[in-house]
């Protein structure tokens, strides 16, 4: 068998055109990319296969399967199949000699022609895998044997697949395993599905071929002949349907995964023109049957082979819909066979079977790329909630005749159209006859940064040897602390300007603070950090960066009588921790056309006694509060022309003496101040009539008030009691 895949590959290298210039818009070598090569000659590894493996030991970090079916460590081309474990901190380039190594069972099995993860089959939080062996003897001369392992905390061991559990072809010559993969959860139970083709089944006819979906369980299981599974036969002899299966993921969106399988010899679309066929989950669980009942999409022309690979193409668009992609590798439609894919977005309506001639076309860029040899979902490179898809190229001479290439196409809420996969991004082998793109796969996210990693198999690079093969892993983007905003060290450069600090992820802004009040200026800087420079803060908001008192406009009210009392309905509002001319910071005035007396309680004290401009009440007020705290009424039957307020000390006690006169009559008054209790007191009032007397000239002398005149001659004189009376003397 492997000479005659070796033949097919030689022969197609020496018929095909190969451009001298390349196209894509972006351009990678894989020799960027981190290496897993093949242990020795002739090994092919990921010829046919490379594929996630989901998380098998549950810790986080997504881990990878490749396949070498013509590994000889279980005998002649008994094939192997390798587990990399994922890890946080990228994984680095290596000999799969390091691997976890499942061998095949006997001679020419060819173990790992297809590898897949089996999605969670027992439903204990570790992902399980599958790996197929198309020759497999065990049901009968090429059989075939797909094997099941089951995913562990504790990690797994190297070991031959005759511990793990078989699922053997129903007859000699089925090929079983040629292709497996999960099926994702098709009755929605909770248990992951799984699906195996056998391409050369004849069941509906000679090479109709069939594939077999076998549902999850709590209950582990054991090896069986697929006789007993639910089997989808090819519509007609020679279809080779089961060439290719695939999880669908859920299509229309109802709770369901759905599968495809591909028939890369149906003849609906012409000879060899090939399908592909999908199958829609359900609660209730399917039962076996004829393709000819599921959705086909058939192939444009004659010898497309379409359906020679299919896939998931994950939620290109983000719509909530499972989209799929199907590779037509001998589409002539771009150039012979250039090759083609296809993609098909999901719907909550039903899909109906349609020409792939309707649907969003990728072709090959020139004659003989072979495009579409595999397709896959990439996940979601760029981690910004659109899935993307990988197509393979194997054949492509952009880097080298027959070097091949795989292409990254971003998905995007704006569909897709057709065009060439000249504006993809380009992934190229790294020398000539590398067969780069023979398969590709979504890696998961082996790091666990959030953003999806991708695999490119090369069978027959040989950097270690003659047909080793590679195994090409690609952190697309790498966010190495886990912001969600990718660093620079990826296969392309993010926009994280740290990529080692999860709180910053761009260059901040911070405005200069010259006062160091806290508050800063217009001026500003930029820097990689989540804390500011020094001499720097976080806001603009100063509106005087050379005065630490303010920091913004302060409103200020009109005092126009210059009582020291401002007026709450006349502002003005000022970068300035003073009031300007005119204005006070307080809104106490009740009438600030007539000026009332303001004294304060004592120096720095922030209590204040207010005597009206009537002479008819005292306040007591805190003007740094803006507070008027209490008032006492010295008058309810007159007002008062002229008045006085002065803070006199009588017996260690500071009083308020208030001399009012209107004409001839005065009014004297003490009040006691309680500051402490913040209350005004009144201790003794006295009214006479003495036209002379002048209030402002008011005086005390030892425990005497004294009226006096405008020339200071006492006109009266009062004794202040120790019980704060006034007595006329």
């Amino acid at each position: 068998m492997k000479t005659l895949i070796k033949s097919f590959f030689l022969t197609v290298s020496l018929t095909v055109f190969f451009p001298l210039t390349i196209s894509a818009q972006t351009e990678l070598s894989l020799s960027l990319f981190n290496k897993f090569t093949g242990e020795s000659s002739s090994d092919e590894a990921t010829a046919t296969a490379v594929s996630s493996a989901g998380d098998v030991n549950g810790d986080g970090y997504d881990d990878i399967l490749v396949g070498a079916f013509n590994n000889n460590a279980g005998g002649s081309d008994a094939g192997a199949a390798y587990l990399i474990y994922g890890s946080s901190a990228p994984l680095i380039s290596a000999s799969l000699s390091t691997a976890i190594k499942f061998t095949g069972e006997a001679t020419y099995d060819e173990a790992g022609y297809s590898v897949s993860s089996a999605g969670d089959v027992n439903n204990d939080g570790y992902d399980d895998i599958l790996i197929g062996a198309a020759l497999n003897n065990d049901g009968g001369s090429d059989a075939g044997a797909a094997y099941l392992i089951y995913g562990s905390s504790a990690p797994l061991i190297s070991a031959s697949l005759s511990t793990a559990i078989e699922f053997t072809g129903e007859a000699a010559g089925d090929r079983l395993g040629r292709s497996v993969s999960s099926a994702g959860d098709v009755n929605g139970d909770g248990y992951d599905d799984i699906l195996i083709g056998a391409y050369l089944n004849n069941d509906s006819g000679s090479d109709a071929g069939a594939a077999y979906l076998i549902y999850g369980s709590s209950t582990l299981l054991t090896s069986a002949s697929l006789s007993t599974a639910v089997e989808f036969t090819g519509e007609v002899a020679g279809d080779y349907a089961g060439r290719s299966v695939s999880s669908a993921g859920d299509v229309n969106g109802d709770g369901y995964d759905d599968i495809l399988i591909g028939a890369d010899r149906n003849d609906d679309g012409g000879s060899n023109a090939g399908a592909a066929y999908l199958i829609y989950g359900s609660s209730a669980l399917l039962t076996s049957t004829s393709l000819s009942t599921a959705v086909e999409f058939t192939g444009k022309a004659v010898s497309d082979l379409a359906g020679f690979s299919v896939s998931s193409a994950g939620d290109v668009n983000g719509d909530g819909y499972g989209d799929i992609i199907i590779g037509a590798y001998h589409n002539d439609d771009a150039g012979s066979i250039a090759g083609a894919a296809y993609l098909i977005y999901g719907s909550a309506s039903p899909l109906i079977s349609v020409s792939l001639s309707t649907v969003i076309q990728f072709t090959g860029e020139v004659a003989g790329d072979y495009a579409g040899r595999s397709v896959s979902s990439a996940g979601d490179v760029n981690n910004d909630g659109y899935d993307d898809i990988l197509i393979g190229a194997y054949v492509n001479g952009d880097s080298g005749s027959n070097a091949g290439a795989a292409y990254l196409i971003y998905g995007s809420s704006a569909l897709l159209t057709s065009t060439s996969l000249s504006t993809a991004v380009e992934f190229t082998g790294e020398a000539e006859d590398d067969y780069a793109g023979g398969s590709v796969s979504i890696a998961g996210d082996v790091n666990g940064d959030g953003f999806d990693d991708i695999l490119i198999g090369a069978f027959n690079n040989n950097n270690n040897g003659y047909w080793y093969g590679v195994a090409y892993l690609g952190y697309v983007y790498i966010d190495s602390d886990r912001d969600g905003i990718a660093g620079i060290t990826g296969l392309f450069s993010g926009t994280d300007c740290n990529d080692a600090d999860a709180t910053v992820s761009a260059n901040q802004t911070y405005y200069l603070d010259s006062d160091s009040d806290g508050y800063g200026s217009t001026t500003t800087t930029s820097v990689c950090s989540s804390t500011p420079p020094t001499g720097y803060v976080t806001n603009n908001t100063d509106c005087s960066d050379e005065d630490a008192t303010v920091n913004t406009n302060q409103t200020y009210y009109q005092d126009s009588d210059n009582d020291t009392l401002g007026n709450l309905s006349q502002t003005t509002s000022v970068c300035s921790s003073s009031a300007p001319t005119g204005y006070v910071i307080n809104t106490l005035d009740q009438n600030d056309t007539k000026a009332d007396t303001v004294l304060q309680y004592e120096t720095d004290s922030d209590y204040y006694l207010m005597l009206n401009n009537n002479g008819t009440k005292l306040y007591l007020l805190n003007l740094t509060a803006n507070q008027n705290i209490t008032s006492i009424t010295l008058s309810k039957s007159k007002t008062y022309s002229t008045n006085s307020l002065k803070l006199l000390t009588f017996r260690n006690k500071k009083l308020a003496v208030i001399v009012s006169k209107n004409k001839s009559k005065i009014l004297t008054s003490l009040v006691y101040p309680n500051i402490t209790k913040e209350k005004l007191t009144k201790k003794d009032q006295e009214k006479l009539i003495n036209k002379n007397i002048k209030p402002s000239k008011t005086k005390k002398s030892k425990n005497y008030l004294q009226l006096r005149n405008k020339k200071n001659k006492v006109l009266e004189q009062y004794f202040v009691s120790s019980k704060y009376k006034l007595i006329l003397k």
